[in-house]
């Protein structure tokens, strides 16, 4: 099936050149900042979700939580919006050369200890960066792991994420 927002510019500042995932909140492209002329990855919110004012809360809300973030072993946002003629709401953020950790592991099954450990460390000192914020990731997973060809890990998707307020019974439980 032909994807019919190829070639599409999202706000007049991404241009959509190629489908790199789905998930429960939207598509993600790769897309090019046509400003600045940097590669960027956007994600669109499923459309169909749009109407819905939990989903399009919780979508924003990881936009606001992650543009907190300024790390190394963190994907920065760039920029929150709404399109107004695909009526959609989309999120342009770095794009991260590379593949998931799930992809690799995939690939090249198990790793040794020491490559293991450097994934793992990395990912600590970005997930630390969001703690001093006291932003909790909540979806820690494989997929949720970018790793770049030099080996830099890059913890993605802060979708499902919550700020801790030690004064809420929900952060608690949390």
């Amino acid at each position: 099936r032909v994807d019919d927002l190829l070639g599409r510019t999202i706000n007049g500042e991404f241009k959509l050149v190629k489908k790199i995932g789905e998930g429960g909140y939207g598509t993600v492209y790769e897309g090019e900042d046509v400003t600045l002329q940097r590669r960027v990855a956007v994600k669109l919110m499923l459309r169909e979700k749009t109407t819905n004012k939990e989903f399009v809360e919780k979508f924003l809300r990881e936009a606001r939580t992650a543009a907190q973030l300024s790390h190394p072993n963190i994907v920065k946002i760039h920029i929150v919006g709404f399109d107004r003629d695909l009526e959609q709401h989309f999120l342009a953020m770095e794009y991260v050369e590379g593949q998931t950790l799930s992809e690799i592991m995939q690939d090249e099954g198990a790793f040794s200890i020491d490559r293991a450990l450097d994934v793992m460390i990395q990912a600590a000192h970005g997930l630390g960066e969001a703690h001093k914020k006291n932003i909790i990731h909540r979806d820690i997973k494989p997929g949720n792991i970018m790793i770049t060809p030099k080996g830099v890990v890059k913890v993605a998707d802060f979708g499902l994420a919550k700020v801790y307020d030690p004064g809420d019974a929900a952060s608690t439980i949390i």
